[in-house]
């Protein structure tokens, strides 16, 4: 199990959750310091019978998973916010999730409208932004200068 622990210090974390609070060699931060290679022997087994959820209600801080890939893409709470977006390529056998806007403004929403251009793909679409003609953009392919 991982966890991600935030505003509290993993050594007085595992002094508490660990059951070591009443151990001499921790009962300051200095000394949960100097004697810190002790909870990662007893971490594992504290956490091991013990879901996420159940190891962040235990020990009463504030926190939450850190998931794999595969458990973020899968993720009710992500996916309700719409965090990721699917997304078409062309080479894809499927739509892939990509990482969505991350502001939503009223009046000025931004949003992914298309995959990234495969190689060459948007040439034309730039050249004649600065005024080159479908001709001259033929013979620029043509000579292979794009």
């Amino acid at each position: 199990m991982q966890c991600v622990l935030e505003g509290v210090r993993v050594l007085d974390f595992g002094s508490y959750v660990a059951g070591l609070l009443e151990d001499e060699r921790f009962k300051t931060g200095i000394d949960r310091g100097g004697n810190g290679t002790i909870l990662p022997e007893r971490m594992p087994a504290w956490c091991a019978g013990r879901t996420v959820e159940a190891a962040l209600a235990a020990a009463k801080v504030p926190g939450g998973p850190v998931h794999t890939p595969q458990q973020a893409l899968d993720d009710a709470h992500i996916n309700a916010l719409g965090c990721l977006k699917p997304v078409q390529y062309p080479a894809a056998s499927g739509p892939s999730p990509l990482s969505n806007y991350p502001l939503n403004r009223y009046a000025t929403p931004g949003d992914i409208r298309r995959s990234a251009p495969q190689l060459s793909e948007p040439t034309g679409e730039v050249l004649t932004e600065p005024g080159y003609g479908a001709a001259q953009i033929q013979s620029f392919t043509d000579l292979r200068v794009v």
